[in-house]
């Protein structure tokens, strides 16, 4: 994920998280968002299923002391949650930040703009049916209406753009094939697209939310 500048309207409400305790990223993966984040004066722990990354954990159920963070980051984590874990991924969450901490919530746009924004979407697609695991763009606004409140309200959000582009527009159709082949043509056919289009990230959903209660569930 390379969301590049960030605007300093959301830099302050990290640092208004991070002065509540210490931060960590969730679903850290390869590290980009963490290294854009550590450059930017953001410094977190990273927290992955993978072994590359500071604390091994599952976001569904985080082995962290309850109020043990006054910062919790999620870039693009909350596609690969199915919709009968999302509850359970936002009250681990709220289990770990402090009250007065921030959550920050970032997501590639669901809407694409252009032909090459929405080959990247196509992209996330086509790997989702073969690794549900993966999962497409997802609509953060709406998952977030379809939550109990609970413990956080809403304190910035934005559309973040970007204009990068993937290093290799054709990794995803590679990794396909390597795996289960054409998917009847869809493959052949997104690999079409992106000769003649191009393949962009475009923007990002971001949203904060802060916990606001003044007592901690053990």
């Amino acid at each position: 994920m390379s969301v590049w500048p960030f605007p300093k309207t959301l830099l302050d409400e990290l640092l208004a998280g991070l002065a509540h305790g210490p931060g960590i990223e969730l679903g850290s993966g390869s590290g980009g968002l963490h290294a854009r984040l550590g450059s930017a004066g953001i410094q977190l722990l990273t927290s992955d299923l993978a072994a590359r990354c500071d604390v091994r954990a599952d976001a569904l159920d985080l082995p962290f002391r309850p109020a043990q963070f006054g910062l919790v980051v999620a870039g693009n984590l909350v596609r690969h949650i199915a919709p009968a874990g999302r509850a359970s991924f936002f009250a681990a969450v709220s289990r770990v930040v402090r009250p007065g901490g921030r959550v920050l919530l970032l997501e590639d746009h669901p809407e694409a703009r252009t032909p090459a924004e929405s080959n990247y979407r196509n992209a996330l697609a086509l790997l989702a049916r073969v690794d549900g695991a993966r999962g497409v763009a997802v609509d953060l606004e709406e998952i977030l209406a379809d939550q109990d409140p609970g413990l956080a309200e809403l304190t910035w959000s934005a559309s973040l753009e970007n204009e990068e582009a993937p290093d290799d527009p054709f990794a995803p159709a590679d990794w396909i094939e390597a795996r289960v082949g054409d998917l009847d043509g869809a493959v052949t056919a997104h690999r079409q697209e992106v000769r003649a289009q191009g393949m962009e990230y475009g923007r990002f959903q971001a949203f904060v939310l802060q916990r606001t209660d003044r007592t901690v569930d053990p």
